[in-house]
C-alpha cells in the first residue's frame, strides 16, 4: 500500500511517548530490517514488551508503517521534486487532482501544502525525456486549474533520524549520490517494490510473491543493502499525533563555492530537527524538511541558518506540508 501518512495538520489527541517508546523508535532506524529480538536487545526491554509497545504505537496511528529507502539515483533513474500552485479550486477538484498523481506510476509522494504553493510531488522517471512526459501529463490533467509550477531535479538526498525525538546527535546519515549506476533484474525490482513500502514484510510471504526461497530473497536484500541500493529502514511515523508540524523549505544560493556548500549541507544534516536534505538543480539549490511543535521554534531553526549562511543564502521559500497521501521510494512506473 502506496497510501503510508505521515503528516495531517489538525489533528487532535496528542500523544507524549515515554523513554521505552522511544527507544523502540529509535531502534526501527536501522541500516538492516531488524526484529523484535533486536529491537528488544536495542531497548533494553522484554520481547514481550516489544511487541505490546509496537502494537500500541500502531492502534494508536503513530507508526504507520516501516518502509525500505531505495536508491534510486545510484540505479539510474532521475529523481525529481514539483510545486503546484492551483486557482480556481474547490473542494471537489482538489481531490480529483490529488488522486489523479496517488494513481500515477511515477510519483514517490505526494502531499497538500499551504504556503506560496498548494501541492508537493516527488517522482522518479527513467530519463529525462520521460521526466518531461510526465510534467506535461501533469499540466494537461490539471488544466485551467493550474496556475503556475517550479520544478527541479535532485542531484543528492539524506534522509536523516528523527533526532529531535530523542534528543541525541545523528547517527544514521544516508547519502544518495547520482554515480555508479547499477543494474537490477526484475525479481530485484520486485523485492524493492514490497519493501519500498512494507521493509517489515516476512521473508516467507516476500518469497511467496517472488517465487524464491526465504534464503534467496534475504541473500537478495542483503546484496542490495550492501551495494547502497538499498540505503536505511526507516519506520514511517505520524509526526501530527506527536504534536509536531512539517515544514519544507527550499534555499536560492548565490556566491557559492563548494566549500561553502558542504558547510550548509553538514549544518543541515547535523540539526535534530532536519530529517531530509535535498540538493537540487534547477529554480532553487537546497532544500530540506524540518519538523517543528511551533510557528516561533521554525522561525528560531530558520533564522539560525540565515544569519549562519547569510554569504551564499539569497533568498528562501517555505512551506507547511498539510497532508499527504502517497510515500514509496520506488514507484510503481520503474517496474516497466
Amino acid at each position: 500500500m502506496d497510501e503510508l501518512s505521515r503528516v495531517k495538520e489538525g489533528l487532535g489527541n496528542i500523544t507524549k511517548l515515554d523513554m521505552i517508546d522511544k527507544k523502540i523508535i529509535r531502534a526501527l532506524f536501522s541500516n538492516k530490517r531488524i526484529n523484535q529480538k533486536e529491537i528488544s536487545k536495542k531497548a533494553r526491554v522484554s520481547k514481550e514488551v516489544v511487541n505490546y509497545r509496537l502494537n500500541n504505537l500502531q492502534k494508536n496511528e503513530i507508526l504507520v508503517g516501516n518502509v525500505a529507502i531505495i536508491n534510486n539515483l545510484k540505479l539510474g533513474y532521475l529523481c525529481s521534486i514539483t510545486y503546484l500552485k492551483l486557482q480556481k479550486i474547490n473542494k471537489v477538484r482538489e481531490m480529483e487532482i490529488i488522486d489523479f498523481f496517488v494513481n500515477q506510476d511515477y510519483v514517490k509522494a505526494i502531499a497538500t501544502c499551504t504556503g506560496h504553493w498548494d501541492i508537493f510531488i516527488v517522482c522518479s522517471s527513467k530519463n529525462i525525456i520521460q521526466y518531461n512526459d510526465v510534467l506535461r501529463e501533469f499540466e494537461n490533467f490539471c488544466g485551467e486549474n493550474l496556475k503556475k509550477k517550479r520544478s527541479a531535479i535532485i542531484l543528492e538526498e539524506y534522509f536523516l533520524p528523527y533526532d529531535y525525538i530523542f534528543k541525541e546527535n545523528g547517527n544514521i546519515i544516508k547519502k544518495q549520490k547520482v554515480k555508479n549506476k547499477m543494474i537490477i533484474d526484475f525479481i530485484d525490482k520486485k523485492i524493492l517494490k514490497k519493501i519500498s513500502t512494507n521493509s517489515s514484510m516476512r521473508l516467507v510471504e516476500l518469497a511467496k510473491k517472488t517465487k524464491l526461497t526465504p534464503e534467496a530473497v534475504s541473500y537478495r536484500i542483503k546484496k542490495l543493502t550492501e551495494n547502497k541500493i538499498i540505503t536505511n529502514f526507516f519506520p514511517l511515523i505520524n509526526i501530527s499525533k506527536l504534536g509536531y508540524h512539517w515544514h519544507t523549505v527550499s534555499l536560492y544560493l548565490h556566491n557559492l563555492n563548494k566549500k561553502r556548500e558542504n558547510q550548509l549541507i553538514k549544518y543541515l544534516k547535523d540539526h535534530p530537527n532536519i530529517v531530509v536534505v535535498i540538493k537540487t538543480v534547477g529554480e532553487w539549490n537546497l532544500e530540506f524538511d524540518v519538523h517543528v511543535k511551533t510557528s516561533q521554534e521554525f522561525r528560531e531553526i530558520l533564522m539560525s541558518i540565515r544569519e549562519e549562511f547569510s554569504d551564499i543564502i539569497n533568498d528562501f521559500e517555505s512551506n507547511l506540508i498539510f497532508a499527504d497521501y502517497k510515500y514509496t521510494h520506488f514507484p510503481h512506473g520503474l517496474m516497466k
